[in-house]
């Protein structure tokens, strides 16, 4: 195991390049009342990042992004404020970062490198920490894209690569150590995309895959899988559940609009037009919805 330099970086960083992300925060009612969303107010919280923002609601609403292309720093508070926490190196690019799971006592900060391969590091406290190579060592060729916690163990699904080209898609099984293959059948792994994992109300993981032609909806329900065509004409960036709702954020097809979608429904909630820009995902804490989407 590598312990990571997370030693607070006092001086101001130089600003980034590429595209920036900020986090918006709107009441969460919007996701009962969806034609009203689009007047909802989506009001700016933490910093500006670049590329992706790991995002986390467990107790406090937590927050790991790219403050250049090679810092990282963690925030942590409600959805009203945010408070600067550490910085620490980073160990991917910007845009590398996946997912930010609370598992067993511990914060595990999952990302994938541009060649196919996953980050796995742990922390007990947002401030101190450490990478582990189990996930890198095992499956070399396995780039993370979801994360989620199921029956008490970490659920990872992520691209398979051959040669250095993503070629389908798989499912890992993690005690937060080790990582072990689940099976995923055929042709559900030939497929490209996938978003997910999310847990449903009834313990279910719940997969958006998008083969390019059409969408489907995967359901593992632990005595096998369900298929569904998606309904809602959205094109799926990343997947929140809220109480027994699967929900999907990206962008409406017909509009371009930031939008969400429930798995369950073909109806497509848009998103406000004032201070968003293209999302890039998205989760609920406590009352309010908290997007995070390009500057």
């Amino acid at each position: 195991m590598d312990q990571l330099d997370v030693s607070l970086l006092n001086r101001t960083p130089a600003q980034p390049a590429g595209i920036g992300v900020r986090l918006s925060a709107m009441p969460r009612d919007v996701l009962d009342d969806p034609f009203g969303a689009v007047d909802a107010v989506a009001r700016p919280v933490g910093p500006r990042f670049i590329g992706h923002v790991a995002v986390a609601s467990h107790e406090n609403l937590v927050a790991i992004g790219h403050v250049t292309d090679h810092e990282l720093e963690v925030w942590c508070g409600s959805a009203d404020q945010l408070t600067r926490v550490t910085a620490f190196a980073a160990p991917v690019p910007a845009g590398g970062l996946v997912s930010l799971i609370h598992h067993r006592d511990e914060w595990h900060l999952l990302a994938r490198c541009e060649r196919g391969r996953s980050w796995h590091l742990v922390s007990d406290d947002l401030c101190r920490w450490t990478h582990l190579s189990q996930v890198v060592s095992s499956f070399p060729s396995f780039a993370v894209s979801g994360a989620a916690v199921r029956d008490g163990d970490l659920l990872l699904a992520g691209s398979v690569f051959v040669d250095k080209t993503a070629f389908g898609w798989g499912l890992l099984r993690s005690d937060g150590r080790n990582f072990e293959a689940r099976p995923v059948p055929l042709p559900l792994a030939t497929q490209f995309g996938v978003v997910g994992p999310v847990l449903d109300g009834h313990g279910d993981a719940v997969l958006l895959l998008d083969s390019g032609e059409n969408r489907t909806v995967a359901r593992s329900t632990g005595r096998g899988w369900m298929l569904s065509l998606l309904a809602p004409d959205i094109t799926p960036v990343s997947g929140f559940a809220d109480g027994d709702d699967v929900w999907m954020a990206g962008h409406d097809n017909a509009t371009g609009d930031p939008a969400l979608a429930r798995v369950s429904s073909d109806h497509v909630i848009s998103l406000p037009r004032a201070g968003l820009g293209r999302v890039r995902s998205a989760s609920v804490h406590r009352d309010h919805l908290v997007v995070a989407s390009e500057c």
